[in-house]
């Protein structure tokens, strides 16, 4: 008899834990942000954020949901569905070829969900496509289609031969891939310098013109009168 009154004393106290843990998880997945805490969110999303206002002095809340986005985020307003990824680096030792679909998700942190409740979309379909041994782009899609591109390169790699750009190390917090913003930016200076030079050197050798053809026809101004002045005496 006491042997039964312990199993069931045990039998209930993992029972009342599981039911503990699901509904911690269950806040969790559920937890309703403020605007402000919505501001300091680090990963793209829909999330439910708690409104009040005043009207006629009596408070009015309500929860609405705020689609947070980066840099890569794609949204369909078509298929109601977010989806974001980050691009990423292997090393020296590692194929890309070789990884598996579920490799590849986890090391561009990509996940999709849902823009009317946030809830979360399964990604589908993973394609690969290497341009090189040390580049390639991955594309993420979801089952209704909604889809993402980022890219994968090599650690140290040198990337279409750009001696210029050998050398990249992608920041672990962003996705952001500087060379292209500063190949953009010297071009766009050095086509603004070619415009600019000529235009440049053309005043400057009008006003230097205009200045000698003053100065000579103060000259003969001046020359003229002298002229007549002893031609008078």
């Amino acid at each position: 008899m006491i042997g039964t009154r312990k199993i069931m004393g045990i039998l209930l106290l993992i029972l009342l834990t599981c039911q503990t843990t699901i509904v911690s998880a269950q806040e969790d997945k559920q937890k309703i942000y403020t605007p402000e805490e919505v501001t300091e969110v680090k990963r793209a999303g829909t999330y439910p954020v708690k409104i009040a206002a005043q009207d006629e002095g009596e408070e009015i809340e309500g929860i609405v949901y705020i689609t947070v986005t980066y840099d890569y985020t794609v949204t369909s307003k078509v298929h109601r569905e977010g989806i974001d990824a980050s691009d990423f680096e292997f090393t020296k030792a590692e194929e890309m070829k070789e990884f598996t679909k579920t490799e590849m998700i986890r090391r561009a942190r990509a996940h999709a969900w849902s823009l009317e409740d946030g809830s979360e979309v399964p990604i589908t379909k993973v394609v690969t496509n290497q341009i090189t041994e040390n580049y390639g782009e991955i594309s993420y899609s979801t089952q209704r289609g909604t889809t993402i591109t980022i890219h994968a390169y090599r650690t140290g790699a040198e990337i279409f031969s750009r001696k210029d750009f050998i050398y990249m190390s992608l920041d672990k917090e962003s996705s952001l891939l500087q060379w292209e913003d500063e190949y953009i930016l010297w071009f766009a200076m050095a086509i603004i310098l070619l415009v600019l030079v000529p235009v440049m050197l053309i005043m400057a050798l009008y006003v230097f013109l205009s200045r000698a053809r003053n100065e000579l026809s103060e000259f003969f101004i001046s020359y003229a009168k002298k002229k007549d002045i002893e031609m008078r005496e």
